[in-house]
């Protein structure tokens, strides 16, 4: 399975746990107003074909992303803030992966997969 993630070039930190891109997160989600995101980005528990699955596991064994460039289009759906976080250093990466749970509006996968020698390619942001 091929699962797309926002992440910092650098650090590979997702998208919520790098610095910079995290504070113009915060910022674009006070902008948008909390019920519109509730409905655009669920918690892992309110996806319930998510949770299905990454409620019988350690759910800290696991990173977040995308089943399709669709999906992860869907959830950053601001091209100004994709824009904004790839100027913040990130990217986009594709990841060959075994250990997965697929949701309604995410993914999730296991961080023994998240290594270099899983990456298919490096998407830049512009």
């Amino acid at each position: 399975m091929i699962i797309y993630r926002l992440e910092n070039r650098e650090s590979c930190k997702g998208v919520y746990y790098s610095s910079a891109s995290s504070l113009l997160i915060e910022r674009w989600m006070e902008k948008q107003g909390k019920p519109l995101e509730n409905i655009r980005h669920p918690s892992p528990r309110q996806d319930v074909k998510l949770w299905a699955g990454l409620s019988k596991v350690r759910t800290e064994d696991y990173v977040f992303g995308f089943e399709s460039m669709v999906q992860l289009k869907a959830w950053f759906h601001d091209s100004g803030l994709l824009k904004a976080l790839g100027r913040a250093g990130l990217v986009i990466r594709a990841y060959t992966v075994t250990n997965y749970f697929l949701g309604t509006s995410q993914a999730v996968f296991a961080k023994r997969d998240h290594v270099r020698g899983n990456r298919l390619e490096t998407i830049e942001i512009c």
